[in-house]
């Protein structure tokens, strides 16, 4: 069963919904989910091992075992944006792995037999994983796994138009999930050309660390944001 949040907007005619990714998430939700990552998000690692290992690992295994939360928002119920995070950066894929590679390996064995040409993709993926920056202090450091809003649902004139701010209510949902775990400390990589991107987690009280993160073809910055403890 997939859980609607409390988005305290006022929508008479329920226009406009965010639920969360979570255990038992419905497999629609899902293969939305990794549909928008993988428009707005190409360069990901996750896309580039695979819509196979998005809709069926990904977005399947890892909400089902707690590794991932986040939520995805609907506009007059089509997929808008969608935010994924993780409260073990350090671990949680490693997690996964261990607990089912012989699914992994036939996922990404499928997505090579299918597109050949992926393989550039599954080794840039790699590299990208074994050269992500280490949290300095694992016990309360989450990370900002995925996060995009279509570009018509973002613009000033739809702002205004309806009220909705969906970036900042993806934020501050999976912020809300992130602080119940324990999380203090939120990191997010962004692409360094994202002005933005930059521009709109700067605002929101984010700040950057310096240089470039190593691995990524593409130049990636990291942000971090210090996240209150949750009010008793």
């Amino acid at each position: 069963m997939t859980t609607q949040l409390d988005t305290d907007i006022a929508n008479p005619e329920k226009e406009y919904s965010l639920y969360f990714l979570e255990p038992g998430m419905a497999s629609a939700v899902a293969a939305d989910i990794a549909a928008l990552h993988a428009e707005m998000l190409p360069h990901s690692p996750v896309v580039l091992l695979g819509m196979p290992f998005m809709q069926r690992f990904y977005y399947a295994v890892l909400p089902r075992e707690n590794l991932i939360c986040g939520a995805v928002a609907y506009y007059r119920d089509t997929p808008v944006g969608f935010i994924v995070a993780t409260h073990d950066p350090a671990s949680f894929m490693s997690k996964a792995l261990h607990r089912h590679w012989g699914k992994l390996a036939l996922l990404v064995a499928r997505s090579l037999i299918t597109q050949p040409g992926s393989i550039s993709g599954l080794w840039e993926a790699l590299q990208i994983m074994r050269h992500l920056p280490k949290p300095k202090n694992l016990s309360n450091v989450g990370e900002l796994l995925s996060f995009g809003v279509l570009p018509e649902y973002a613009k000033r004139k739809f702002v205004k138009h309806t009220g909705l701010h969906i970036s900042m209510d993806l934020q501050n949902a999976v912020e809300q999930q992130l602080r119940l775990l324990g999380t203090r400390r939120l990191r997010s990589l962004v692409d360094q050309d994202n002005t933005v991107a930059r521009l709109f987690y700067t605002g929101l009280g984010w700040h950057q660390e310096s240089g470039l993160v190593p691995g990524w073809k593409q130049p990636v910055v990291q942000y971090y944001k210090l996240l209150d403890a949750p009010e008793a």
